[in-house]
């Protein structure tokens, strides 16, 4: 790998750190398989095909000196509601979900068709500290315990400060809240005995 290219290489990657642990606002997370992107059960299963993006209106481009213009973020959650995960939901205060792969693309360029994707890969082992039981369920804290961050073009070292970064960012800990929140909801509707 010639000079130039690990030096932007290692720019991009600083980039994406600092747009991390800047007050950079994510756009909202969306289920994109329901009608109202918030995540569904179906069959006993809840369902989120989960997409977000980090642009804030040309904000990360402007951090990057125009070399990044959005982070997408994908990942396809699913959970069964057996009566197992029910009674650890009734049992616990905290709650640790199943290992998710979590995927993301950093877009670097600036015309559409020349966008260059740098690939990231994660996992997300996300514990949930909640209140009430399952009629009144909230989650009021989580780590996101984000690991295995990775990608074939940046440096060990600065995937491991952008992993260390994600899991102390307030910023995500809010969305992933929200999301969890939303799915509590919809965990509800599925009890018959906690009305409507």
């Amino acid at each position: 790998m010639n000079n130039k290219l690990t030096m932007a290489i290692i720019i991009i990657g600083l980039s994406v750190a600092e747009t991390a642990s800047s007050k950079t606002v994510p756009n909202e997370f969306k289920c994109i398989n329901s009608p109202d992107n918030k995540p569904q059960v179906v069959d006993n299963v809840l369902q989120c095909d989960l997409r977000s993006a980090f642009d804030n209106h040309g904000s990360i481009a402007k951090q990057t000196f125009g070399i990044v213009q959005r982070i997408d973020f994908a990942s396809d959650i699913r959970l069964e509601l057996n009566p197992q995960t029910i009674m650890t939901i009734l049992g616990e205060d905290t709650i640790t979900f199943p290992t998710q792969p979590l995927t993301a693309n950093i877009v670097i360029g600036k015309s559409e068709g020349k966008e260059q994707i740098l690939p990231i890969s994660m996992k997300l082992n996300p514990v949930f500290t909640k209140t009430g039981e399952i009629c009144d369920l909230k989650f009021v804290d989580l780590k996101p315990n984000i690991s295995e961050f990775r990608s074939p073009k940046l440096p060990n070292w600065i995937s491991k400060g952008i992993e260390k970064i994600l899991n102390n960012s307030g910023l995500l800990r809010q969305k992933m809240l929200v999301l969890a929140n939303q799915a509590a909801v919809k965990l509800r509707t599925q009890v018959f005995f906690c009305g409507k």
